[in-house]
Formats: C-alpha cells, structure tokens, sequence
C-alpha cells in the first residue's frame, strides 16, 4: 500500500512540474528572448530604412517658367513645362512659342545665382501683361547660348530686366520699352556680335 502511495505521489509531482515548466509568456526583462509581444524578431525592430538623401543645392536659389517653380531654395521641383528643361544651371528652351497674357511676373524669373539658357530651334516668348519676358532678383548675370534663335518682345515693360551681366552667344531679337533694361554690361559671345541695341531694339547675331 505504501508502494503504490509513493507512486502516486510521485506522479503528482511529475505533473506538477509540468505544470510548474518554463513560462510561455515573452520576457519583459530585457534579457535576450528571440520572442517579441507583437510578434516581430529583434532584426525586425533594430532595422532601419536609411531616410531619401538631400539633392545637391542647384547654382541657383530660385527659378521659375511660366509661374512654374522649376527650383525652390536652391532644390529642383521636378515640375516643368512642355519644350523647357533644366539642369546644373541651364535652362535648356526648344522650340516653343509662348504668350504670357495673364501673368503679371516675367515669363522667366531667377535669383540666387547666375542662369545660361540654351537656345535650339526657332523660340518665341511674348509678354503683354507690362512685365518683363526674363527678370531676375539682384546682380545674378545671364548667358543665353545655342544654336536656335530667340526672339522676345514685352508690351508697357523692358522684355530684358536684369540686375546684372548679359552675355548673348546665339541669335537674338528683342522688342521692347525699352527692349533690355541691364545694370550690367550687355556683351557678345564668341562668333557673335550686337547689331542694335537702342531704346526699343536689341538684335544680336553671328559675326
């Protein structure tokens, strides 16, 4: 009899010690468990996404076409319009004509730094609206180069308004009142040369 009590208390106690076994609940004392309570691993928690880097500041602070900001604080927008693009400091044109009827900012305005823009193909830009064509902010000097022609004109307003330097290395037409209004010097490029340049007309072409 008392065998078979021993032995029924010895069960028990395997029983109880089963019971009793390793705690399935996670640990919360931040000791190495491989289980975390939302279910994530450890690399899951610790890993981290490295953030997008910032783009390179652009040579200029600010530049927009058309009402359209092409560079915001010295970061390009990624936003356009049809026949213009940019790129490390050139405004690239090609082909176009446009009419800035409505706005009353110039067509292309720029500050922060100096802008070239290149010319492909036949370009007209127009502005009735008394503002200028291309405008900028301060000193910033503009270069326009490239093997197309560019004709401005501006209605009631200089269609060159610049607080600095123009430098023009391709074929260029501007009508205006008056056709530039520069604080800087107005120069030819190599192979090229001012043909006019009075009160209302600005001509500049091969030599």
């Amino acid at each position: 009899m008392k065998k078979l009590l021993c032995m029924a208390l010895a069960l028990c106690l395997v029983f109880a010690l089963a019971a009793c076994g390793d705690d399935p609940s996670p640990s919360t004392s931040g000791g190495d468990s491989d289980v975390i309570t939302d279910g994530s691993t450890p690399t899951d928690l610790t890993a981290v996404t490295s953030p997008t880097p910032t783009p390179d500041p652009e040579p200029i602070n600010t530049l927009t076409v058309y009402g359209i900001n092409i560079i915001i604080n010295g970061q390009v927008t990624g936003v356009g319009i049809s026949g213009v693009s940019y790129e490390d400091g050139k405004l690239t044109i090609t082909d176009v004509t446009y009419q800035n009827d409505s706005a009353d900012a110039p067509f292309i305005y720029f500050e922060g730094g100096d802008l070239e823009i290149v010319i492909s193909g036949e370009v007209t830009l127009a502005s009735d609206t008394g503002a200028a064509v291309i405008g900028n902010g301060g000193d910033e000097a503009l270069t326009i180069s490239g093997d197309g022609t560019l004709n401005l004109s501006a209605t009631g307003a200089a269609a060159l308004d610049l607080g600095g330097d123009l430098t023009v290395s391709c074929a260029l037409n501007v009508t205006g009142a008056p056709a530039a209004d520069v604080a800087g010097e107005i120069a030819a490029g190599e192979g090229f040369s001012v043909t006019a340049n009075d009160e209302s007309t600005l001509t500049v072409a091969a030599a």
